[in-house]
C-alpha cells in the first residue's frame, strides 16, 4: 500500500470510528426527546402538585392558628361557666335558706297568733275574774251594811 492509500485508510478508519462512537441514530435521539419530555411533564405536574400542597400546608396552618386562638376562647368560656356554676351553687343555697326563713317566719307567726290568743283569753279571764271579785266585794259590803 502506499502511503496515500494507507493515510486515506487511516482517514476512513477514523472518521468511521468517530461517527459509530460520537453519533447517534435518529431512533435513539427520538427516545431520549422522548424521555426528556416526560420528565418536563413530570416536573411540572411535580411543581403544580408542589403548589397545590404549599396552598394546603397555608390553609392548615391558618386552621391550626385559628383553632389555637378557639381553643383559647374555650378556655376563658369554661372559666365563666365555672364562675357562674359557683354564682348558681350559692344562689340555689340562698333559696334554699330563704324557704327555711319563711317557713320559720309562719310558724312564728302562727305561734304569735295562738300567743295573742291566749293573752286575749287570759285578760277575759281576769276582767272576768274582777269583775266577779268586784261583785263579791259589793256584795260583802251589803252584807256588812246589813
Amino acid at each position: 500500500m502506499t502511503v496515500f492509500k494507507h493515510a486515506a485508510l487511516s482517514v476512513a478508519i477514523l472518521i468511521l470510528a468517530m461517527a459509530v462512537s460520537g453519533c447517534v441514530t435518529e431512533s435513539q435521539y427520538h427516545a431520549k426527546v422522548a424521555e426528556l419530555t416526560d420528565v418536563q411533564t413530570n416536573l411540572d405536574k411535580t411543581r403544580a402538585e408542589n403548589e397545590e400542597l404549599q396552598a394546603k400546608v397555608k390553609d392548615l396552618e391558618e386552621d391550626v392558628a385559628r383553632l389555637e386562638k378557639e381553643a383559647g376562647q374555650v378556655s376563658g368560656l369554661k372559666q365563666q361557666l365555672s364562675k357562674i356554676k359557683e354564682e348558681l351553687a350559692t344562689a340555689k343555697q340562698a333559696a334554699q335558706k330563704t324557704t327555711e326563713l319563711q317557713k320559720e317566719n309562719s310558724d312564728l307567726k302562727q305561734r304569735v297568733g295562738q300567743l295573742q290568743k291566749q293573752v286575749d283569753d287570759l285578760k277575759k279571764q281576769f276582767a272576768e275574774a274582777k269583775k266577779s271579785e268586784g261583785t263579791e266585794e259589793k256584795e260583802g259590803a251589803e252584807e256588812l251594811e246589813e
